[in-house]
């Protein structure tokens, strides 16, 4: 019975890992160098990350689309609070955002405020 039990584990694990590696290499590597191929599949996930907090305005760069926030912890991305320089990729958003004002934002997984508003 111990050697049935053990027989079935071993195939169950092997025909798992099997259906893995057919998903993982339907499509082509072979164009990739060593770093990409390394990172693959992070990168995905890492994209489809966005997280949402508030904070203050410590700073306002308009030349150069950047903002200083003191922000609550990011929700989304599990990052604690905390104050620290973002890019504002649509930087039309920074049009009248003062040092002082408070700010709800989102962000993307390369910390990049995809959305701000003033509150």
């Amino acid at each position: 019975m111990k050697t049935l039990i053990t027989l079935i584990s071993s195939a169950t694990l092997a025909l798992s890992l099997n259906v893995q590696a057919d998903g993982h290499a339907s499509h082509d590597h072979s164009q990739m160098n060593h770093e990409q191929h390394m990172n693959h599949g992070k990168e995905a996930k890492m994209q489809t990350m966005n997280g949402h907090s508030q904070g203050i305005v410590k700073r306002v760069n308009l030349r150069d689309g950047k903002i200083t926030l003191k922000h609550e912890k990011i929700e989304g991305l599990d990052m604690p609070p905390m104050t620290m320089d973002f890019k504002v990729l649509n930087t039309s958003q920074l049009e009248g955002v003062k040092r002082g004002s408070k700010v709800t934002f989102s962000v993307n997984s390369e910390m990049e405020i995809t959305d701000l508003q003033s509150q």
